[in-house]
């Protein structure tokens, strides 16, 4: 009902977004795993988490804002899987647990973690048996997780840190940029509610997509492609702006970092336009696409 509604206050005039203009992406992420004791207090510790998933150096001290232990009712093969395709449900997940850390603190222990406004009891909640243990940390404002790995309590397993460090996971990716058909911009106003697929061919949902930036590059597509992961440092000039349950959106209300309004495309360098959600599992946007 809700897509009908949103096809039906698009205007014709707008510069419609098609499945022909998107780029290819796919991924597969990998990730260590550790045997650690279970009923045990163990410290989780981040102080060597220098360098985030996509590749991006971090400070572990001030840019975790949230650290989430999951439990889950899937294997840790079927678990990557699920967050590469951003498809890991509620219904997957049996337990959680957060801890949101003070800056300068990269060490805790697994009882400082809240499971829902209650403290972990090791002894009771950390047990063998339970689930696949999923340890991730998050920074407010960036898509998917900086990084994790997985840990398995076993009665009898060692009692040692659980590390989280910047070789806990990795993330490999095939990206194709040249071969979307750009898309020419007529008048100020894009609109997307056309799109039925996102980057990886699966459904999309647009009432996911919760961020428009428009980034101009002074380097071609080429360049581009072999740095995808580096799109957000390797941007000259970057407009953005949040959605909220919309497909489309005037160009000329977009402002800079500095505050200042889109002036219109020039034809030197690259315009890319992503449409991003900021709470999926997978940080690369659902929709991207060269504008000229």
């Amino acid at each position: 009902m809700m897509i009908l509604l949103w096809t039906a206050l698009a205007c014709s005039g707008d510069t419609s977004l098609q499945d022909e203009n998107n780029y290819d992406f796919t991924s597969t992420i990998s990730a260590q795993s550790l045997t650690v004791a279970s009923r045990a207090d163990l410290i989780v510790d981040w102080s060597a988490l220098t360098q985030d998933l996509q590749g991006r150096a971090m400070d572990p001290s001030t840019e975790i804002d949230i650290f989430t232990i999951a439990i889950l009712a899937l294997s840790q093969e079927e678990t990557l899987a699920a967050l590469a395709d951003d498809d890991l449900r509620q219904s997957d997940i049996t337990a959680y647990a957060t801890l949101s850390p003070e800056d300068g603190v990269t060490a805790a222990t697994l009882s400082e973690f809240d499971f829902l406004g209650n403290r972990v009891i090791p002894d009771l909640d950390v047990t063998a048996g339970r689930g696949t243990w999923l340890l991730s940390a998050s920074t407010t404002g960036v898509p998917g997780a900086r990084m994790l790995m997985f840990f398995e309590p076993v009665d009898g397993g060692p009692e040692v840190p659980i590390a989280l460090s910047s070789d806990s996971a990795s993330l490999a990716y095939d990206v194709e940029l040249e071969d979307l058909v750009e898309v020419t911009l007529d008048g100020e106003v894009v609109e997307w509610s056309d799109l039925t697929v996102d980057m990886r061919g699966l459904p999309i949902r647009l009432s996911d997509i919760d961020r428009l930036d428009l980034g101009w590059y002074a380097e071609d597509l080429t360049a581009l492609e072999a740095d995808f992961l580096g799109l957000e440092e390797l941007v000259d000039d970057l407009y953005t702006t949040p959605l909220t349950a919309t497909i489309d959106q005037d160009l000329s209300l977009l402002t800079n970092g500095a505050g200042e309004p889109f002036g219109g495309l020039t034809d030197e360098g690259t315009w890319l336009l992503a449409l991003r959600c900021m709470a999926c599992s997978n940080p690369a946007p659902p929709f991207l696409t060269v504008l000229r």
